[in-house]
């Protein structure tokens, strides 16, 4: 691993450590596994083949 690649993988933790707790707080009203099951509704309709799907990004990972 290069040290850009180690310093800004330790920033990105740091940043998420610090906001995970606020995004939350803000999204506590929603329904996280209503989502869920239309995102799988959803992805067995265009691609019914598909086993696994990349989570990229997508807040605290109360979807998976």
């Amino acid at each position: 691993m290069h040290y850009f690649e180690a310093t800004f993988r330790e920033w990105g933790m740091t940043v998420f450590d610090q906001t995970a707790a606020y995004y939350d707080l803000i999204y506590s009203s929603k329904n996280y596994q209503r989502e869920a099951n239309e995102i799988q509704a959803y992805i067995a309709k265009v691609y019914p083949q598909a086993r696994d799907v990349l989570d990229v990004a997508c807040g605290t990972g109360k979807h998976a």
